[in-house]
């Protein structure tokens, strides 16, 4: 499951859809994305002809958002409510899948599954992935969660870890990896060699620019790419690999 609010977020769905039938998740699992409304007809449209299942939500907005990369980020939780899905695993679309992940559907019981954010301070999980049951009383602790703190920062990870604190099941870190850390020679996650852990990393996210910045590959000029020599090749295949694959989907 993914959710799109806007003609970027309904891009990177397109694209990470194109992923995961690539990676082979066969026909009869579902690729849905939630679609707020200000998704537009021919962009449902698109969705719809990419073989996406559309399912409208209402946005949930985050006001004190002081960036507008997250300022909706907390209508990813609706993927808690029940839209007749007995289980889901959600991606975070701005990012690049690179392994498989229908084996997530088979995991035991817990309030959901996600990876540790090895960034932060443990125990801390990313909200980049998630496999879980939907409940729509679960959905409402989230609302709660978030109505006890009004004008706070929270976004979806941050409720996610608060509301149901010390109940959730931990991935291994490479799982998720920032796409940063393709660079990161000392990153090795328990793996024998950064090459390895390279390869054996699901999704990479993307969090820093060619500039060394916080950014999205929409927000990098991508026809004038500052490339280091001593930076990983990956880190720049990850976003030519985007950009090929949005020429080829997003036509509108």
């Amino acid at each position: 499951m993914l959710y799109a609010t806007n003609s970027i977020t309904a891009c990177s769905a397109l694209i990470m859809a194109d992923s995961i039938r690539r990676l082979g998740t066969p026909a009869s699992v579902d690729v849905a994305v939630l679609v707020t409304g200000s998704i537009s007809q021919n962009i449902h449209d698109a969705l719809t002809a990419g073989g996406l299942v559309v399912i409208p939500v209402a946005s949930w907005r985050q006001p004190s958002a002081p960036h507008d990369t997250w300022v909706e980020s907390l209508t990813k939780l609706r993927i808690f409510e029940e839209h007749g899905y007995d289980r889901v695993i959600y991606l975070d679309s701005d990012a690049w899948l690179q392994r498989n992940l229908d084996h997530l559907f088979y995991l035991g019981e817990a309030v959901f599954w996600a990876p540790r954010a090895y960034w932060l301070d443990q125990p801390f999980i990313a909200s980049t992935l998630l496999v879980l049951t939907p409940s729509n009383a679960l959905f409402r602790r989230l609302e709660k969660t978030v109505a006890e703190n009004p004008g706070k920062e929270m976004y979806d990870m941050d409720a996610l870890n608060v509301a149901f604190k010390n109940e959730y099941g931990m991935l291994p870190s490479h799982y998720v990896c920032l796409n940063s850390e393709v660079n990161n020679r000392d990153k090795m996650l328990g793996f024998a060699s950064v090459d390895e852990r390279i390869n054996k990393t699901y999704v990479h996210h993307y969090s820093m620019m060619d500039n060394g910045g916080y950014g999205k590959p929409w927000r990098m000029n991508r026809h004038a790419m500052v490339r280091r020599p001593e930076w990983h090749p990956l880190f720049y295949t990850l976003f030519e690999m985007y950009y090929e694959r949005q020429d080829a989907l997003c036509h509108f």
